[in-house]
């Protein structure tokens, strides 16, 4: 694992942020696709979605949260209690 990605999962995990509850439904999933470290493809098996399907919300979530990447959204995600167990086909 990344040195700064340990460091920043090992910090206390801050209040939820204020801008998490703004996230519909299927923007939360998506999200915690992307705390699973799922790509693109793979969260649209995972969910039933078409690649561009996808890209957009992980376009609205990015806009919604203020991150500049999808590690930062995924961390967020993390620390907020929101990341799920990827199953064993989503890693295929």
């Amino acid at each position: 694992m990344n040195h700064l990605v340990a460091r920043a999962a090992a910090e206390p995990p801050p209040a939820v942020p204020p801008q998490l509850p703004s996230l519909t439904p299927r923007e939360r999933e998506v999200l915690v696709a992307i705390a699973d470290g799922l790509s693109n493809a793979q969260i649209g098996r995972r969910l039933g979605l078409r690649v561009p399907t996808v890209k957009a919300h992980v376009s609205r979530i990015m806009e919604k949260l203020h991150c500049e990447s999808r590690v930062q959204a995924g961390l967020l995600a993390m620390r907020a209690g929101l990341s799920g167990e990827a199953s064993p086909r989503d890693k295929v």
